[in-house]
């Protein structure tokens, strides 16, 4: 099972890595050549982006699991498939709407043009097709195209991004790669696996939309949770404070996308196998995660002092701290649909995630109303992880000795 799953993980991981290691690399670049607050302009467009994308995937890279099967024709497969992009371009709008009158009445603190780039960014980020190639396992096939997409991104955010007037272009290019990957995609589904546009049924897009609405709760609350963190961030502090969390945030994306990429492909591996064989595979992956964590903690510190200037020495104990979190909930992945979900069931887990989403958002709403500083958020955060955790491992085994 770990050598199945590590072959279809590698794919993932190249795709989902090589996406945020872009941006990653790209960081030390834009703190060299732009002030705090330009920066933090571009650290808000990125928070905004991945909040976006992730409501517009809605996760159906999980959901479709469930609903697609291999003796489906190929008239129903193309007659969900439409639903879907349709579900997600519902989901755009929905969202755009929102994030524009949150701008517009000054509440989040972003210049239009750069709002519109990210808007850009969310609706080709959000409706690529990943779930698509995941689910036929094909997710090989996109792997070339991220590769070579953002290695144009990096040569030409290196060529045209100079100063601070540029900070918005950075969007803009971030906004090309993401286009380029979605039509290469779109372009291969209607030649090699003979997708083909179907009428509309709306009835069936809100089906749909409310049948996988748990798994986007589950996703949030176990996948993205920093997102609905890093999005409290945008509504109560300056770019320059966002710039600061910004380094620590794009840590933990890369590190994210590569248990989010174990934890998918551990479930779709193991729908029928036994608990020995899952929980080898989790230990597995679980002693990787420790050690990348301790590496990372070590090193950071170095790192900052050695390529960002003075003004960023203050997020050395944020960007460890997020670390640590990120092991927490990494952990989680790992156990949730994969464990718990086969020990208590997936009806279970999503009702649990609803407590946990409420539990980030009560420390959220302590952190804001107590109007502590960027460190204590980290601690917050730091606390309601691993509160979430204890609560999974009390589930899993308790009902697992059972």
């Amino acid at each position: 099972m770990i050598r199945s799953s590590i072959k279809q993980i590698t794919p993932r991981i190249a795709i989902m890595l090589t996406n945020q290691l872009a941006t990653l690399i790209s960081i030390p670049w834009l703190v060299i050549h732009m002030d705090t607050y330009h920066f933090g302009l571009v650290a808000t467009s990125l928070i905004l982006i991945q909040l976006g994308q992730v409501i517009c995937n809605w996760d159906f890279l999980n959901y479709i699991n469930e609903v697609w099967h291999d003796n489906l024709t190929q008239l129903k497969k193309n007659k969900l498939v439409t639903n879907i992009f349709v579900s997600q371009l519902i989901l755009f709008i929905f969202f755009i709407v929102i994030i524009f009158a949150l701008v517009g009445i000054k509440i989040i603190i972003l210049p239009w043009g750069f709002l519109i780039a990210s808007s850009l960014c969310i609706f080709f980020g959000g409706i690529t097709p990943l779930w698509f190639y995941h689910v036929n396992k094909k997710a090989s096939e996109l792997v070339k195209i991220t590769l070579i997409s953002r290695l144009i991104f990096l040569a030409l955010v290196i060529f045209c991004v100079k100063n601070d007037e540029d900070a918005e272009t950075y969007i803009y290019l971030l906004a090309a790669t993401f286009m380029l990957i979605t039509v290469y995609g779109l372009i291969r589904m209607y030649f090699k696996y003979d997708f083909r546009w179907q009428a509309i049924n709306f009835l069936h897009i809100f089906k749909h939309l409310r049948s996988s609405f748990h798994f986007l709760l589950n996703s949030l609350g176990n996948q993205q949770i920093h997102v609905l963190w890093g999005f409290a961030l945008t509504l109560t502090q300056s770019p320059a404070i966002i710039a600061l969390f910004s380094l620590a945030d794009q840590v933990y994306r890369a590190g994210t996308a590569i248990t989010s990429s174990v934890s998918e492909v551990i479930r779709l591996n193991t729908e029928v196998s036994q608990m020995t064989k899952i929980w080898r595979t989790v230990l597995f992956f679980l002693s990787i995660y420790i050690l990348l964590a301790i590496t990372g903690i070590i090193s950071i510190s170095f790192f900052i002092q050695a390529f960002f200037s003075t003004d960023y020495l203050p997020s050395i104990p944020i960007i460890q701290i997020i670390i640590f979190v990120w092991l927490l909930q990494s952990i989680i992945r790992l156990i949730n649909y994969p464990v718990l979900g086969k020990v208590i069931g997936i009806k279970a887990v999503h009702k649990l995630t609803i407590y946990f989403l409420l539990g980030h958002a009560l420390f959220i709403t302590w952190w804001i109303l107590t109007k502590q500083g960027l460190l204590a958020m980290t601690e917050f955060f730091l606390i309601a992880s691993l509160i979430q955790l204890l609560v999974m491992l009390i589930f899993t085994f308790k009902k697992h000795n059972h």
